[in-house]
């Protein structure tokens, strides 16, 4: 249930795993207020945004090799 609670799901930060909901508490005891509120958010998904070529390895090698053959 953590992963589509908003509140409760997990992020890094420093290196820990923390939830939102420990984020805002720090925040709003940092600030001295007794309630923070989100208006709006993004959801991002691990890896999203982010476009691989595939590429076969053994084709690769033999294009570098001859680029260094021609050198």
């Amino acid at each position: 249930m953590k992963e589509v609670v908003l509140m409760e799901q997990e992020t890094m930060r420093d290196g820990a795993s923390v939830s939102l909901r420990q984020i805002l508490d720090e925040q709003k005891q940092k600030l001295g207020v007794p309630e923070l509120v989100i208006k709006h958010f993004l959801r991002w998904e691990a890896g999203e945004g982010i476009e691989r070529e595939d590429l076969n390895f053994a084709e690769e090698v033999a294009k570098e090799l001859k680029k260094r053959e021609k050198h």
